[in-house]
């Protein structure tokens, strides 16, 4: 099974495009107006940080998305992924709750314990998919989630192979895991990351600064490389063929929400054409993963350690 996003420009004929080779679930942002009126595009409801183009902004477009994946009998999630919200965003989070759960959302994918938290005493019991944001990197965590109803964890690359497998052999058949595949990574992500990604319509990760660093060693500062702090396209392919024997509890996720139409110079339709063909196999190996890829293929950028 494979999980991708919608955004701004999704059309119905692109769902029909995905849903034909075999996408069986989808998931959105959403950012109203009132949301940007009055916290910009800066400060998110979705961990996108950039106008329009990563989010649904208008609630005639949700449904009308949501209809016709449903009507195809297909999922659908909401992310409210933040790392935290503030208690006075929640009035408006919950004025986007409410709408969604009018449209029959699947699932909320959500990384703030406290609004999981007040999420269920408002009285919402629609499926909550905890985010890799929200940094549950061992099954003791995962036990505190499953006390809040919790069975659908979405895993970050931060993880090995040997740790998803250790979480897959020991959780209940019940317990489901999104596996991220390919797209953009920086070691600070997701649950590690507190800086701004959005302000001056700049992504910090990806912005040149003259950094100085002081050397532990030689205490004295040195000047750093400027792209010390870049981030890079990875790809977590090679994972699949370790996992394959699991993928009645896995969902492979493509991660991106961005107005581009490739990663890594493969346009998202072409991959998950392929992604689809390939998980369809019995068995699977590293030379067919790679194979997707083609001349694009670094063996040296894999996401997660391979055992």
């Amino acid at each position: 099974m494979i999980t991708a996003p919608i955004n701004y420009l999704t059309t119905k004929e692109n769902l029909k495009e995905l849903i034909d080779v075999g996408i069986g679930k989808f998931y959105m942002g959403y950012m109203p107006k009132p949301w940007y009126q009055k916290y910009g595009w800066e400060i998110s409801t979705n961990k996108r940080y950039f106008p329009v183009i990563p989010h649904i902004i208008d609630p005639k477009k949700a449904k009308e998305l949501i209809s016709f994946i449903h009507d195809n009998k297909r999922e659908v999630f909401l992310a409210l992924n933040e790392l935290y919200y503030a208690k006075k965003q929640y009035s408006l989070l919950f004025k986007i709750i409410d709408l969604f759960e009018s449209l029959d959302i699947d699932a909320y994918i959500v990384s703030d314990l406290a609004l999981i938290l007040e999420m269920r005493k408002k009285g919402v019991n629609k499926r909550i998919n905890l985010s890799s944001c929200a940094g549950m990197h061992n099954i003791s965590a995962l036990r505190f989630y499953q006390q809040l109803g919790i069975k659908y964890f979405v895993l970050s690359q931060e993880l090995s192979v040997k740790e998803i497998i250790y979480f897959l052999e020991n959780t209940s058949e019940d317990i489901c895991f999104e596996i991220l595949l390919i797209g953009e990574f920086c070691k600070f992500n997701n649950a590690f990351c507190f800086t701004s990604h959005g302000f001056n319509r700049e992504n910090f990760c990806s912005t040149n600064f003259n950094k100085y660093l002081i050397s532990r060693e030689d205490n004295f500062i040195k000047e750093s490389n400027p792209n010390f702090y870049h981030i890079n396209s990875w790809c977590g392919l090679c994972i699949i063929p370790y996992l394959v024997r699991f993928k009645k509890r896995i969902t492979f996720k493509l991660p991106f929400r961005s107005a581009s139409s490739s990663t890594r110079g493969i346009e998202v339709m072409d991959l998950a054409k392929k992604l689809s063909t390939l998980l369809k196999k019995k068995k699977i190996n590293l030379k067919q993963c790679r194979a997707i890829l083609g001349d694009s293929c670094e063996k040296t950028a894999c996401a997660y350690q391979l055992l």
